[in-house]
């Protein structure tokens, strides 16, 4: 997993995807023609916004209906491709982190061994 943010937000969660993910948003932009310090503001840029549209559309929801998974088409990995915010959560958090990528977490536990 690697870190899809340089800080966490004061209130926010911490938000990763998978190397796998990385590297395709690394080859989709070029991202050796830039520094890394580069790379990691865009990412970090993209998944603020992805975030900020996944607070406004959860607030529209009714009390209690919120999916631990939302799935929205971007261009981030590919285009218009689907891509997964999952809500990881444990007994004690409602969201202990948010993992975006091309796969939800279920998919994601299910293939790996995390």
């Amino acid at each position: 997993m690697c870190r899809a943010e340089r800080d966490t937000p004061d209130g926010g969660v911490p938000v990763f995807m998978t190397k796998v993910d990385w590297d395709t948003i690394s080859e989709r932009f070029s991202v050796e023609t830039s520094s890394p310090n580069d790379h990691i503001v865009a990412v970090e840029r993209a998944v603020h916004h992805l975030l900020g549209h996944a607070a406004e559309s959860l607030t529209k929801c009714p009390a209690g209906e919120i999916s631990a998974v939302l799935n929205v088409k971007t261009d981030l990995f590919a285009e218009n491709g689907e891509t997964f915010l999952s809500f990881v959560r444990d007994r004690t958090h409602s969201v202990v982190c948010v993992i975006i990528g091309t796969l939800s977490w279920d998919v994601l536990k299910s293939v790996h061994a995390f």
